[in-house]
């Protein structure tokens, strides 16, 4: 009998053994069912943080302004520490996922598939953050590029309504203040000449970048060139204009200097008589002479008014009808009072030959 017993307990103990065995056995796979759901349920937590971030970094929203750009970046800035502190959670979940697969786990081979799920997800993520703070810091020149170009512009607009003046002066002594007034305004001009260059040097940079918004960049780029030559050429003009009008200026001053020469000749013609004997009249006579020495000088003077403005109205067409009034009214003048030269001469001689007449009956008698 013992011999039996024997045998019964060996059998009872190699199964006590297998079952010692199952249960070990039992006991992993319940640990690494455990392990398996803990790396999913993590897993599944990832994957939905990975899938709400993705929209943010997929938006096409790149701002309307500097101010909302900026807004953005700063958003984009605390995604990204986000997507640097999710970085552990990725890296733990590799070390368990690893973990699982090195001890030969049942589900090794989707555990494997999810964790490189993931891990392409949050790279992708990464990528995406990248591009958009690319597309962003774009777009921040951009705006910052269309709101210089605006200040430009709107600046180049005031100082076209400056340059676009049509105020000539009342006289010489206002048109040199105008001159003056606007030397100092090329002065700023030529001074702000740097800003526009480098307004549009900024857009040809973008542009030479591959800025996506390109095309609106060389429009505004033809925008302000434009209007930048438009005033440069504007101004040259009325630097020209002011010059000229300096000219026209000096000769209606000249003009009305030399009518009121010719007017003071003509007072001093009628004021006087033609005498009463021969002896003040040949004085008369020799006075007339010397009068008309005097108005050789302001013959001179009238034929240079004349030839100034024959030049000048060739030169300014624009004034030509004003050059002409006055021109007209020196020659009417200056005119009048050679007829009347010449008419009191003839008076006088006539009078002297009269009175000489007289004089001769009064000796025969």
């Amino acid at each position: 009998a013992a011999p039996r017993i024997e045998s019964r307990i060996n059998e009872l103990q190699e199964r006590l053994g297998h079952i010692r065995d199952l249960a070990s056995v039992r006991r992993l796979r319940l640990l690494d069912a455990v392990e398996s759901q803990m790396f999913y349920a993590e897993a599944s937590e990832a994957e939905t943080w990975l899938r709400e971030k993705r929209p943010l970094l997929t938006s096409t929203d790149l701002g309307k302004d500097e101010d909302s750009v900026q807004s953005l970046l700063k958003k984009l800035e605390g995604l990204e520490r986000d997507l640097g502190a999710f970085q552990q959670t990725v890296g733990r979940l590799a070390k368990l996922s690893l973990g699982l697969v090195d001890r030969g786990h049942f589900d090794s081979t989707k555990i494997g598939q999810k964790q490189a799920q993931i891990e392409k997800e949050f790279n992708e993520l990464q990528t995406l953050a990248k591009e958009r703070e690319k597309h962003l810091l774009e777009s921040k020149k951009v705006f910052r590029f269309l709101r210089e170009t605006e200040e430009v512009v709107e600046w180049i607009g005031d100082q076209t309504a400056v340059a676009a003046s049509e105020d000539y002066g009342r006289d010489v002594e206002h048109v040199e203040l105008l001159i003056q007034a606007f030397d100092t305004f090329l002065s700023g001009l030529s001074a702000s000449e740097g800003r526009v260059s480098s307004c549009i040097k900024s857009g040809r940079s973008l542009i030479a970048e591959g800025n996506p918004q390109g095309k609106k960049i060389e429009v505004k780029l033809v925008e302000t060139q434009q209007a930048w030559d438009d005033l440069k050429e504007l101004a040259h003009a009325r630097q020209e204009a002011l010059a000229g009008a300096k000219q026209v200026h000096v000769f209606d001053r000249t003009a009305d200097e030399t009518i009121a020469w010719i007017q003071e000749k003509d007072a001093t013609l009628t004021s006087e008589g033609y005498g009463q004997d021969l002896e003040t009249i040949q004085a008369l006579v020799r006075k007339h002479q010397g009068f008309e020495t005097d108005l050789a000088a302001v013959k001179e003077q009238v034929e240079s008014v004349v030839e100034e403005a024959g030049r000048l109205a060739g030169l300014f067409p624009d004034a030509k009808d004003h050059i002409e009034v006055k021109h007209e009214e020196c020659v009417d003048v200056w005119s009048q009072l050679v007829e009347k030269a010449e008419q009191r001469k003839d008076k006088l001689q006539q009078a002297e030959q009269l009175q000489t007449y007289f004089d001769q009956y009064r000796e025969l008698m």
